[in-house]
């Protein structure tokens, strides 16, 4: 008895192929963030920073921040440890509530509650996760489904991207003598948002390789910075009960923000 092996029709071959292992990813639909709200949230970010000023100084800096904030009711409260080494390690760590226009801070460098007065433009730079959202949506974004969850990949203006990443470790206090051009300084970005269905934003992963040149103090200045930020967030628009600690209540008059 004879045995016949089936051969694929090439012509079948090349439809399956085609209708199934090429087809072209779909525009991904994007809500109005105008109207997306997320009232409230928590999160953890971690940063790792090394900065370089060639032939002079190196520092690292590890810092875990754990923090939660309810928009709506105009609540905040942040903890954060921060290791930094600078020939030698130095652990401080920090707690701050924002309570309405008011806002109190704790450090173990000076360990005393202190209170100063805030304007709206500090609840907008603390909303982290408002931030993120608006790069979703102004941004070019290839989608892959994973999990039940949305994989954004974000390449966000060079400018934008530099303040959001900045944003909890602030900027080196030599750099705001420099009239910086982020787009050629910049030289390594990448930005990973992901997402449940509805778009709320579960973990965001940010790296940045940047070089700055310059001059200083009229002789030649440069400064390579690598940063990582990993942020995973939490309990969307769940009731948060934060309330200013009894020794904060009775914190020290700083000043008052501009």
């Amino acid at each position: 008895m004879k045995c016949y092996i089936a051969r694929p029709d090439p012509i079948l071959l090349f439809l399956i192929i085609f209708f199934f292992g090429c087809i072209p990813e779909r525009k991904l639909i994007l809500p109005n963030f105008n109207n997306f709200n997320i009232n409230s949230y928590c999160y953890e970010n971690q940063i790792k920073m090394k900065t370089e000023i060639v032939n002079k100084i190196s520092s690292k800096t590890d810092e875990v921040i754990k923090a939660c904030m309810d928009v709506e009711k105009k609540r905040f409260h942040l903890t954060a440890i921060l290791n930094k080494t600078n020939g030698k390690s130095k652990i401080i760590t920090y707690e701050m509530y924002m309570i309405d226009d008011m806002a109190y801070v704790w450090s173990s460098f000076k360990p005393e509650w202190i209170k100063f007065r805030i304007n709206e433009k500090r609840w907008e730079e603390e909303n982290v996760m408002r931030k993120q959202i608006q790069f979703i949506q102004f941004s070019n974004i290839r989608k892959i489904k994973k999990g039940g969850m949305y994989l954004l990949k974000i390449n966000p203006p060079p400018m934008d991207f530099w303040n959001i990443i900045m944003l909890q470790t602030g900027e080196h206090p030599l750099l705001k003598l420099l009239n910086i051009n982020y787009a050629d300084a910049i030289k390594e970005m990448n930005m990973e948002i992901w997402t449940t269905k509805d778009f709320y934003p579960l973990k965001c992963n940010m790296q940045m390789k940047a070089i700055i040149k310059g001059k200083m103090l009229k002789k030649p200045f440069r400064m390579i910075i690598n940063i990582k930020s990993k942020y995973k967030y939490w309990n969307h628009n769940k009731p948060l009960n934060i309330q200013l600690p009894e020794k904060a209540k009775h914190a020290k008059m700083y000043v008052e923000e501009e």
